[in-house]
């Protein structure tokens, strides 16, 4: 019971920005509140899926406040067919008999070196081949951006219906402005029904 109050500390921040200083301007107070909520959102998360106690929620609404990473979206996304079911199939030696084929071939973030602000832009490359009476899968795709391990934010593209054969995806995002330096990894993730594979990519923030 006596977690709850901790989830909201992100929050209490931000209205104490808000209300502790009459000569904030407009873009201040939305940035204060902004990582109030972010601190919030982040310490509530983890008592959510269970994986942290009191000070871990303590530490994670300060940097989730710091680094105000609930602000950033996907701007711009994108996607295109490269190969159909029938290349693809020769390629990776798929038979019906396999069922829901998923693989990840490629992954990149452009530019591998950024800094605070910047826009960057994710792409996943994969194959999925199926049955052929399966003319399309519905397939879910997402970002993860973790840096020492823990999450920072999770993009979700949504689930779209593709062809059987291999896709591009893209989108473009802007890193926070406060983001510290240092080594952030992307985990791409691609479902189709059961059958799911990720690929990490790393880049750097100077």
């Amino acid at each position: 019971m006596r977690r709850i109050p901790i989830a909201f500390a992100g929050l209490v921040l931000g209205v104490a920005l808000l209300g502790g200083c009459e000569t904030l301007t407009e873009q201040q107070r939305q940035q204060a509140m902004g990582a109030g909520v972010g601190g919030a959102i982040g310490a509530a998360s983890c008592f959510i899926v269970g994986h942290c106690d009191n000070k871990d929620a303590v530490i994670r609404t300060a940097a989730g406040a710091a680094v105000g990473w609930v602000a950033v979206r996907i701007t711009q996304a994108s996607s295109e067919k490269r190969a159909d079911a029938s290349q693809e199939a020769a390629v990776l030696g798929y038979t019906p008999p396999q069922g829901t084929v998923v693989k990840l071939q490629n992954a990149a973030v452009e530019p591998t070196y950024c800094g605070a602000g910047e826009e960057v832009r994710l792409s996943m490359e994969y194959t999925v081949l199926a049955p052929p009476e399966a003319a399309t899968l519905p397939v879910a795709e997402r970002w993860v951006i973790l840096k020492e391990g823990k999450p920072q934010i999770t993009l979700d593209n949504g689930t779209h219906e593709r062809d059987q054969g291999r896709w591009v995806s893209h989108a473009s995002i802007h890193l926070p402005q406060q983001i510290p330096a240092g080594t952030y990894v992307v985990k791409n993730e691609i479902t189709a029904g059961s059958k799911y594979d990720l690929r990490e990519v790393a880049f750097y923030v100077q």
